[in-house]
């Protein structure tokens, strides 16, 4: 069975020289809350994920948490009628950050 995957980083490791980099399952994501500076994933009680991270000067839109959510249905959609297990990332275009899909396999 295919899954869809967030790529992110531990709240604690953002901004330090070696960020602890997370795979999670999708459908463990519970909320998103989201800022200027971030947007985080809430796991369980006492677990979030740094789903994206502001470059220094340039601010989140404030909408940018929305782009994930419709993003997932589509990368939901493309697991079921592939197969691949697909990951949702923040990827930069042009100083411009945007959500992502790739298959696991193309990140290898």
């Amino acid at each position: 069975m295919a899954h869809v995957w967030l790529h992110g980083h531990e709240p604690e490791t953002v901004g330090s020289d070696d960020p602890a980099l997370v795979l999670v399952r999708a459908d463990t994501l519970l909320a998103l809350s989201s800022t200027s500076l971030r947007v985080t994933g809430r796991l369980h009680a006492c677990a979030d994920i740094v789903l994206a991270q502001a470059q220094p000067g340039s601010p989140l839109p404030g909408d940018f948490h929305l782009g994930l959510v419709a993003l997932l249905g589509r990368a939901r959609q493309m697991a079921s009628c592939t197969g691949d297990d697909i990951v949702l990332t923040v990827t930069q275009r042009d100083g411009v950050p945007e959500w992502t899909l790739m298959r696991a396999e193309d990140l290898w």
